[in-house]
């Protein structure tokens, strides 16, 4: 039989001791302090006959271990002996052995705080609930708004909380890599949990915050699987925490829009909530229907430095038409009206020139900033009339579309859809991708089209130079969700559209060709100088993350994305000049022109250059066969 021996029973019992922590560990070396001063003390005594008294010896031994200064005072050889191994090993075991513990301890406890464990003490914040790709992109557009309107219509600072799974393994670095992001480092607080995990939700006080965005951490298929579901589950505790009425306002993102109903069912609070298949198909379809749009969406949904819609009550304009707002504002755009009437709200977007505006009513406008949005008094000016254009001047619309996709995810299925939904042209499809050919056949089913599907990979150029590629009308590059990351999904798309560059450099007439990028960081791959538009890029992953930090902060918005996406909707358009409007035109001249359609005037976009919207009403516009009108109607 196996027995231990009693030195090991006593390094046991002692690991035991120190595992317990810093009390203990100093427990066990005031012990050994002690053990040493009786140590030396007997010694003395044993040393100097019986006239000493181990009581004062003991102390003596004690002031040399704890005391180096007593050294030079001792008499007799055999006493500063003892003296100086006594002040030896107090350099060990009290002065060393103490600041060693205490260091330790104090360690420990900085990598505790560190890890972001202690709950927030913060009401009416934001909380975000994940660390995801979507993350920073979110900080960066709610702190870059500035301090927030509060319950009370005052301003006050923007406070975060996010809730990441370790933030020691990754996210601070990120977080503080971002010099807009560690410039403003006192308006976030990081926590380390799982959104899973009922106590880990308590350390950013998502039940207390204002609103609450959840974004979806799907990036590989596994993860694509259970990503609604943990929404779902944290809507659920959120509802349980509060009465319906003093609930947060939540922003979830959905990967699938089949859980839309049950996501409303689990939550009783207001919800805002953003299908990514949804939006990205309606995002790609319009891409494709409307040549030029993606640089729009670009500027709205991705671009920093771009404009943005907002929100602004109407009560000053009360009673006034719609064809007199505009008069108005000099630095924004209005497009249209949010309506409340019956307890539900809906926007009218380029509503007609005798809408009255009523009292209820909120403005949306285009502008670049929120303090670009001033009421000013009507600017009556009578700028010249242009004739009214000639539309049969133009081509009409083709009979056919023919478009070519290469790569597949879970939203192709819904693009196919919604352009098919949005156009009257017969299409034609080709799907170029290494998923079976069965797979993609089962999820296109319920869709009567002509379809033709190809088992092959399309990065090789022995796959798509048996295309005819110069005989399509639009060839669309979806970023695969089969890969590990989105990296190598986007640089997958990458070669695919070096090697469409290379084999249609020589046509004459290049297809449109629009390429799915999760990254941001990725557009300049596509191509050097992004404005000339030999691709377009729809950047999802941006886009979303951009939806997300708008409803946060204007929840009235959503409709409006819904409205301008839609395949039937009042939706974005790049059109062409008239013939009669060619020629030197100030910009409030082409506004009332296009309203005189029905439609409102965003901006302009010349050949080969990123579209420029919300100009000031007396900028000059040259007016060629190159130049579009990018409209809202």
């Amino acid at each position: 039989m196996f027995h231990l021996k009693l030195i090991d029973h006593l390094k046991f019992y002692l690991e035991r001791q120190l595992a317990k922590g810093a009390f203990y560990q100093l427990l066990v070396a005031w012990m050994l302090v002690v053990l040493v001063s009786v140590t030396g003390g007997v010694l003395v005594t044993a040393l100097h006959g019986p006239q000493e008294v181990y009581a004062e010896n003991i102390w003596w031994a004690f002031l040399r271990l704890t005391d180096p200064g007593y050294l030079g005072d001792d008499q007799g050889v055999m006493r500063r002996v003892i003296s100086t191994i006594l002040t030896v090993l107090g350099y060990v075991l009290f002065m060393g052995t103490l600041v060693a513990i205490m260091t330790q301890w104090l360690s420990a406890k900085m990598r505790t705080l560190e890890q972001g464990l202690t709950p927030v003490s913060l009401r009416r914040h934001i909380a975000v609930l994940g660390w995801t790709s979507r993350t920073i992109p979110i900080l960066l557009d709610v702190l870059g708004r500035g301090a927030l309107l509060d319950e009370r219509d005052k301003r006050t600072q923007t406070r975060i909380t996010v809730l990441a799974e370790d933030i020691t393994e990754g996210a601070t670095a990120q977080f503080y890599s971002n010099a807009e992001l560690s410039r403003q480092r006192r308006q976030v607080i990081l926590r380390s949990g799982s959104m899973l995990n009922p106590e880990h939700l308590h350390r950013v006080a998502a039940a207390n915050a204002r609103v609450v965005i959840i974004p979806s951490p799907a990036v590989t298929p596994a993860e694509l699987l259970s990503a609604d579901a943990e929404a779902i589950k944290v809507l659920l505790y959120l509802s349980a925490q509060r009465p319906p009425e003093q609930l947060p306002l939540a922003i979830v993102e959905l990967q699938s829009a089949e859980k839309i109903a049950l996501a409303r069912h689990s939550y009783r609070g207001p919800l805002q909530l953003v299908a990514s298949d949804i939006a990205i198909a309606r995002a790609f379809s319009q891409s494709v229907l409307q040549p030029g749009v993606s640089d729009i969406l670009d500027n709205l949904l991705v671009d920093a430095y771009g404009c943005q819609f907002y929100t602004s009550p109407a009560t000053a304009l009360q009673g006034q038409p719609w064809r007199t707002v505009s008069q108005h504002y000099k630095a924004a755009i209005p497009c249209g009206l949010i309506r409340r009437e019956e307890g539900r709200s809906f926007p009218v977007l380029a509503p007609a020139h005798d809408l009255v505006i009523g009292r209820d009513d909120s403005l949306v406008l285009l502008a670049k900033a929120e303090r670009d949005i001033v009421l000013l008094p009507p600017d009556e000016a009578l700028e010249p009339q242009l004739p009214a254009p000639d539309w049969s001047d133009y081509p009409p619309a083709k009979a056919q579309r023919s478009v070519l996709l290469l790569g597949w995810n879970g939203r192709v299925p819904r693009f196919v859809e919604h352009i098919a939904q949005a156009t009257s042209e017969q299409l034609s499809l080709t799907s170029i991708s290494t998923m079976p050919a069965t797979e993609r056949a089962q999820q296109l089913e319920s869709l009567v089209l002509d379809c033709q599907l190809i088992e092959a990979d399309y990065t090789r150029p022995s796959v798509l130079s048996k295309q005819s590629l110069s005989t399509y009308d639009s060839i669309v590059v979806f970023a695969s969700d089969r890969l590990e990351s989105g990296e190598e999904a986007d640089a997958r798309s990458i070669v695919a559209n070096q090697l469409l560059d290379l084999l249609l450099d020589d046509e004459q007439q290049r297809p449109q060709v629009v390429v799915e990028l999760t990254d941001p960081n990725n557009a300049v791959y596509v191509s050097a100088n992004k404005y000339k538009l030999r691709s377009e890029v729809v950047q999802s992953s941006a886009i979303i993350s951009h939806l997300l930090a708008q409803l946060a902060v204007y929840p009235e918005l959503r409709a409006v994305y819904d409205t301008l996406l839609s395949p039937k909707g009042v939706g974005l358009q790049v059109r062409p000049v008239p013939h009669k409007w060619l020629g030197q035109h100030y910009f409030r001249t082409l506004q009332q022109a296009v309203a005189a359609e029905g439609a409102v005037l965003l901006g302009v976009k010349h050949a080969k250059e990123r579209a420029q919207l919300n100009l000031a009403p007396g900028f000059s516009v040259d007016c060629t066969e190159q130049t579009k009108l990018v409209v809202m109607g």
